[in-house]
């Protein structure tokens, strides 16, 4: 974990504690994006080369991710300000700056809502990808031409002898670690493709009981009782949820499929879910238009025009 230099001894450091301020506010400010989802900011800011600062700047949220780069640390500002607020925006630039020593620092992550507000507080922006948003009622009745597909998958998967589906339990822990490592090694290893999320997936498992109740909900899918896959999700905020985790044994095929329908039918007072994006991966992406999304949320980096790309 790294260690906070003194000159940002202001901010704290994101704990557990703090989902009791979080959760609220991003509820508040109505976020669809997935990047708010705490228990992904949580895992996230657990990693040994960066982590995630935060202060208020009056009724705002600033978010910060410090990160070591070449044996040299970074502050940026990860999140614009949540409730909204382009004080605490300038405010947190400017932290962002005085600390790099530059006028370079940059706003991660933001949705299209906050593009507009950015480029009104003078920063350029660029689109990065895009998330897939589900209509909740729509897939868990998956009627019409427009599901015939993933009608498809799904009952082929179902087929498949040995098949249960159930929540996932702490002593699912080990099986878990050990079908992530295999799915990372197969993807990365044999099929030279580039994997985001394994290290902030490892720390979910660790702490998948450390969340508020109901915050995080975790499902496995078992054949002839070995854990092929496990799926994690929760609310993001009022209309908002995520399905944030989705790993499974490639030697098992759909499965995909099924763990996002599930997730959802489990979950039906959420009207929408958020898939994140297909990370560039032509397979994921197949699976995710299967579900019909509608919505293709658009995220984007922020830049100072000083330093803009």
């Amino acid at each position: 974990m790294l260690t906070i230099p003194d000159d940002l001894r202001e901010l704290s450091r994101l704990t557990l504690e703090d989902q009791a301020i979080f959760v609220p506010a991003v509820t508040e400010s109505g976020q669809k994006s997935w990047l708010y989802f705490f228990p992904f900011l949580y895992s996230f800011s657990l990693s040994t080369s960066q982590t995630l600062l935060w202060e208020r700047h009056g009724a705002a949220i600033c978010l910060y991710v410090l990160r070591l780069r070449d044996d040299r640390l970074r502050l940026e500002v990860y999140l614009p300000p949540f409730p909204f607020d382009g004080d605490a925006l300038r405010w947190a630039l400017e932290r962002a700056n005085s600390f790099n020593r530059s006028r370079s620092s940059r706003v991660i992550w933001m949705d299209q809502h906050h593009s507009a507000l950015l480029e009104r507080e003078g920063l350029e922006v660029k689109a990065i990808e895009e998330e897939f948003v589900y209509d909740g009622e729509q897939v868990r009745s998956a009627r019409g031409k427009d599901f015939e597909r993933l009608r498809r998958k799904l009952n082929q998967t179902r087929r498949i002898p040995g098949l249960q589906i159930r929540p996932y339990r702490a002593e699912d822990h080990a099986a878990c670690k050990d079908l992530l490592v295999r799915w990372r090694r197969l993807l990365r290893d044999e099929k030279r493709v580039e994997i985001d999320g394994y290290w902030y997936t490892m720390r979910c498992l660790e702490h998948a009981a450390d969340f508020q109740a109901g915050l995080l909900k975790g499902e496995v899918i078992t054949v002839d009782d070995r854990i092929c896959a496990f799926t994690f999700g929760g609310r993001i905020s009022a209309s908002y949820a995520s399905i944030f985790i989705t790993i499974s044994d490639h030697d098992v095929p759909g499965l995909g499929y099924l763990q996002r329908h599930s997730l959802m039918t489990n979950n039906p007072e959420m009207p929408y879910f958020n898939d994140s994006s297909d990370a560039g991966r032509a397979g994921l992406s197949e699976v995710k238009r299967a579900f019909n999304p509608v919505e293709m949320h658009t995220l984007y980096r922020g830049y100072q025009r000083e330093a803009a790309p």
